[in-house]
């Protein structure tokens, strides 16, 4: 399930961002596996001057589906940062209680 996090917009911006991401999700044939989140918080960089600095994280457990989604949102014409995150798993809730993990 592919995660894309929306970080350090103001709510406006989000809001349009996650139009975006969602007409994407649906070219690429995702919307019933991906989700959006939209984190609303302060992404700033160190220094003194606290520049702004928000950015869109791809994460998911398949490296090939996060390269294909930040390509799709580059031809979308998004002109944010991006960053992924591959992930080593996933557990479904139906199957959180009865979850091991890998040895």
């Amino acid at each position: 399930m592919p995660n894309v996090k929306i970080c350090g917009f103001s709510t406006p911006e989000a809001a349009s961002l996650k139009g975006v991401v969602n007409l994407v999700m649906e070219r690429l044939g995702l919307t019933n596996d991906a989700i959006t989140s939209i984190i609303p918080m302060e992404a700033v960089s160190c220094d003194k001057a606290q520049t702004p600095k928000p950015y869109i994280c791809v994460c998911s457990t398949n490296r090939d589906e996060i390269f294909s989604i930040i390509k799709a949102l580059g031809r979308a014409g998004l002109k944010v940062d991006v960053e992924w995150l591959v992930l080593d798993g996933f557990v479904e809730v139906g199957k959180l209680a009865s979850f091991s993990p890998p040895t």
